[in-house]
């Protein structure tokens, strides 16, 4: 009796896991609703200490294959990055996709995506539509007025205007579960850095938005759902605006070294971050956070010097610094 055998992988998702007993289930098991006949789905149990390991087993003994658990080095506690960086190197897929173990996919995740991919061999990724639900009204009001999707508001994009349109018209935003790429992309944009930093997925995003050709394809219809309730990881806060500058710097010396990273792309992330670092630094002065307002002014200057001769970044220090210490300014802060 002949075994069958199961279609070469084209597709990989990628789920990282932490203790996520009340999710880990309903996650994989949306992965598995899509149908894709070449579907490889890597789990890593990133040292869970609940009943995510049972469920998992379970779940690997149920997919007839598709499902594979890794851990990481000693079964140890890594972090997520570290944990879908493993996964990267072990994938299959032409195509690699991730999903938070809180989160699910929809049943028509693939229908757009891959074919837009195999029709064009010289794009690198395909951008879609994450839909936020909410568990709770507390989650709504902390999410306060930001948008409830993730993607594209726009049919399409210019070839090269991908990160223009996330970083400066603000018609394209990148979510962790709403992007399908080619694997090879990883090695152009590199993979997660290994810390434990809230922004690291924002890092890796504008990476791979710089140096890779993006298309949009369904925006209808979400093709995930991203849960937010009292456990994520990651909540907004005016800090992430900060931390942003930082990421946006780091993300501009590296890009000015990447062969693989047009010119145009460098000026817009040297726009992108201005812009946002001016924002910060008037935030910051209206709040009147001199502490803050002075670091981070310390951190522009020690990466360019040349920020003393900008005008808003002068005038916000010099305003903020007279100010009475812990007295919110009246000035307004201009649209981020």
């Amino acid at each position: 009796m002949s075994v069958p055998t199961r279609a070469p992988t084209r597709v990989t998702v990628i789920v990282a896991v932490y203790n996520r007993e009340r999710y880990v289930r309903e996650c994989i098991e949306s992965i598995l609703t899509t149908g894709y006949p070449a579907l490889e789905i890597l789990v890593v149990d990133d040292g869970s200490t609940d009943r995510t390991p049972a469920i998992l087993a379970a779940l690997e003994g149920e997919s007839a294959g598709a499902v594979r658990v890794l851990h990481n080095p000693g079964r140890r506690n890594l972090g997520q990055k570290a944990s879908t960086n493993l996964a990267l190197e072990q994938s299959g897929g032409d195509y690699v996709c991730f999903l938070d173990s809180d989160d699910v996919m929809l049943t028509h995740r693939f229908e757009t995506a891959v074919p837009l991919l195999d029709g064009d061999p010289g794009l690198d990724g395909v951008v879609e539509v994450a839909e936020l639900v909410f568990e709770d009204a507390e989650q709504r009001r902390r999410w306060g007025d930001r948008p409830p999707r993730y993607g594209p508001r726009v049919e399409a994009l210019p070839a090269d205007g991908f990160l223009a349109a996330c970083l400066l018209d603000r018609t394209c935003s990148m979510h962790t579960s709403n992007i399908l790429v080619r694997r090879r992309l990883f090695g152009k944009s590199g993979v997660y850095r290994l810390t434990r930093e809230r922004s690291e997925d924002f890092h890796l995003w504008l990476r791979m938005a710089a140096c890779g050709r993006f298309a949009v394809g369904e925006i209808e219809r979400p093709v995930t759902r991203y849960r937010r309730h009292e456990g994520n990881v990651w909540s907004p806060d005016r800090g992430d605006s900060v931390r942003d500058v930082r990421v946006l710097g780091d993300v501009l010396a590296w890009a000015r070294r990447s062969p693989d990273v047009s010119a145009r792309n460098v000026a817009v992330l040297r726009q992108a971050y201005r812009r946002k670092a001016r924002w910060c630094l008037a935030m910051l002065r209206a709040d009147g956070d001199r502490a803050g307002l002075t670091a981070l002014s310390r951190r522009l200057l020690a990466r360019d010097p040349t920020w003393i001769l900008d005008r808003a970044f002068a005038g916000n220090l010099v305003r903020g610094l007279l100010a009475r210490p812990g007295r919110r300014d009246r000035g307004s802060v201009p649209p981020s």
